[in-house]
């Protein structure tokens, strides 16, 4: 297995899989999801160094590990392995009391912070270390720790020592009443936290203003009032507790949910307490389709309407943000904020109708309309005559500008405008030749990728050795047959995978490419160019064993009937898929394999008896496990292979579980 798709759900089955190499474990060591990285720490084949890395995190699931037993069987005494076992909440209390005969300071704080272990040996460990300040403070914080312990420990100095008591979910409210009154801003902070903090302890400390308050507003005994009372706060992220607080009154939830916070309205929205007529009004906070109706709605608010635009990146999102655009009820400041990604839906917007005739000098108006696709060529000739440079920046921009109009700005000096014109499609082959002489780094690039660029001007930019010019050209179709074959021999594969995707590129270039080439996506452009002989394709088809590559031949239209014919025995769907649409398929072939691209044909030819086992096992290998129904005719026809009903029981299996 190879670590190389993103998605969470193939993270998490590399890290749980038991082939998966050292490498990629140590890769998903660091992964940013929590289950990625607990995958690891119970997986067999992490190594001693690995598991160390991951033992402060994973205490519980260390020792869990089977090679955890190894190891303890190998190395007894090794520190790691002892520093691991007192960590961990499933070492027994035999093995912990063993352990406290260590004389190792890190294990014994280790032993002091197990949940697990009993107050008796919580209590001989404080009186054998009682000046270690590491040891008196994870003895203070551990729940197992004897009241009167704690009480006694309570009358001490030392602000460390206080605060791991006021840390302590034991600690008695009294206790934390007394210590309240403490002069340290980090003890007072611990109580604001602790579950045990009575509501009048919360009250007085709430009225300071340090920003421990904010803990105060997380604590589920802070009385409503107090939350009231802090609501009037400005500070988010104390609205935010407030939200998540299950002490908060329903009308307090309710004033809080007109803010445009993302967090405030999911905090809301989850609270118990929050009124059922407010919960349907933001249903949307958590379903993607109700969003899109509200957005769509024209009797939806502009405040909603500002609320969804700041909830996450739904701004951003394609359906919401054009559903937004549109809605007559959306602001002139939203409006401005979604002009940019959704410039031709803000000018077919009423809101927007109305502004262009009320103010169409407005800069709003005018920038609107110099970006939109929608806007007349006459507009944007009329327009071009403002001295806003944003203005004629989307101007040059706008594909509906004529090119006169670009000729015309092109004598300009300023670098976006004419980047702008060098990248605009209806910019001149005579503009593009003029500006390719005088223009900067990045407008020359731009040239380089316009298809209305002249085979001379790219053979002459051809002579500047960068590799991104390089690259953009070799995107061109207008690209000269001699200039990619020239570039063909630079060696770098990126280059050479860009040449062998143009559909310019010589087929003598491609076949000597292919010869060379050993990097699959530089074979698989190989593959898929319209220009690469059959000879070629004939030659990969028997070499390689790449699905992608052969993906790339079957959907080829230069490739051969024989050999479309004998890849079309392939257990992969999207092999089958490309040999079926291909032209050169042999029309027998295609009927034979109709049921890749037709659910009923499938189920047809799985309960078929005459289907042979062949088939029936290529079906079975090309189906996924959410196609229950086809699975299942295959393990009712008799033709069905034994092993394959073994498969298709195990993924049936999985599916259930």
């Amino acid at each position: 297995m190879s670590y190389r798709t993103p998605d969470l759900e193939t993270r998490l089955t590399l890290a749980k899989a038991n082939d998966t190499s050292l490498e990629t474990l140590k890769q998903l060591a660091r992964d940013r999801n929590v289950e990625v990285r607990r995958a690891v720490a119970l997986n067999p084949n992490a190594s001693k160094e690995l598991l160390q890395q991951l033992s402060e995190e994973f205490p519980a699931e260390i020792t869990q590990n089977p090679i955890f037993s190894i190891f303890l069987l190998e190395e007894p005494e090794d520190p790691f392995i002892i520093l691991s076992l007192a960590h961990s909440p499933n070492t027994s209390i035999e093995t912990l009391e063993k352990l406290s005969q260590n004389r190792d300071k890190e294990v014994l704080t280790a032993i002091c912070k197990n949940p697990n272990t009993p107050p008796d040996m919580l209590e001989m460990l404080l009186k054998r270390h009682n000046l270690n300040y590491y040891i008196v403070c994870a003895v203070c914080r551990n729940p197992n720790t004897y009241l009167e312990t704690i009480e006694r420990l309570s009358k001490s100095k030392s602000k460390l020592i206080l605060r791991a008591i006021c840390e302590n979910p034991n600690t008695p409210p009294e206790t934390l009443e007394r210590l309240s009154q403490n002069k340290s801003k980090r003890v007072r902070s611990a109580i604001c936290s602790n579950p045990n903090a009575s509501s009048e302890t919360l009250e007085r400390l709430s009225q300071n203003t340090e920003n421990y308050v904010l803990k105060t507003c997380s604590n589920p005994n802070t009385p409503p009032g107090t939350l009231e009372r802090l609501s009037q706060s400005t500070d988010i992220c104390i609205l935010r507790a407030i939200c998540s607080n299950p002490n908060t009154p329903p009308g307090t939830l309710k004033k809080l949910s007109q803010s445009i916070d993302n967090y405030v309205l999911r905090a809301i929205c989850k609270n118990p307490n929050t009124p059922l007529k407010i919960r349907k009004k933001y249903a949307w906070v958590d379903d993607y389709n109700i969003k899109l109706k509200v957005c769509s709605d024209p009797n939806t608010s502009s405040k909603v309407l500002e609320q969804i635009a700041n909830f996450g990146t739904e701004g951003k999102d394609i359906k919401v943000g054009r559903a937004m655009s549109l809605n007559p009820n959306t602001s002139k400041t939203l409006l401005e904020k979604l002009s940019k990604n959704f410039s031709a839906e803000i000018t077919q917007n009423p809101t927007f109708k109305s502004l262009l005739q009320e103010n169409p000098e407005d800069p709003f108006v005018t920038l609107s309309l110099a970006r939109s696709p929608n806007t007349p060529s006459g507009t944007l000739e009329k327009l071009s005559h403002s001295k806003s440079k944003r203005v004629l920046v989307e101007i040059c921009n706008n594909p509906n500008t004529p090119s006169e109009t670009l000729e015309k700005l092109s004598h300009s000096t300023d670098t976006y405008l004419l980047n702008a014109i060098c990248r605009n499609p209806n910019t001149l082959s005579r503009t593009l030749e003029r500006l390719s002489t005088i223009a900067d780094e990045w407008s020359q690039r731009a040239i380089c990728s316009n298809p209305n660029t002249l085979p001379e001007t790219l053979r002459r930019l051809s002579k500047i050795e960068n590799r991104n010019f390089l690259l953009t050209m070799c995107r061109n179709p207008n690209t000269p047959l001699e200039v990619l074959e020239e570039l063909s021999y630079i060696n770098n594969e990126t280059l050479l995978k860009t040449i062998c995707k143009n559909p310019n590129t010589s087929s003598e270039t491609l076949e000597r490419i292919s010869e060379k080439a050993s990097i699959g996506g530089t074979l698989e452009a190989i593959c898929s160019n319209p220009r690469t002989p059959s000879e070629t394709l004939r030659r990969l088809s028997k070499s390689m064993d790449s699905r992608y590559i052969l993906r790339e031949i079957c959907g080829n239209p230069n490739t051969p009937p024989e050999t479309l014919e004998r890849l079309s025995r392939s257990t992969n769907a999207k092999v089958l898929t490309a040999i079926h649409n291909n032209p050169n398929t042999p029309l027998e072939i295609r009927k034979k394999y109709a049921w890749i691209k037709n659910y009923n044909i499938k189920l047809k030819v799985c309960s078929d008896l005459n289907t042979p086992s062949e088939m029936l096992e290529q079906i079975a290998k090309t189906c996924r496990k959410n196609s229950k129904k086809a699975l299942l005719a295959i393990s009712n026809n008799p033709n069905t292979p034994l092993h394959i009903l073994e498969d298709i029981a195990n993924a049936l299996s999985e599916e259930d579980i």
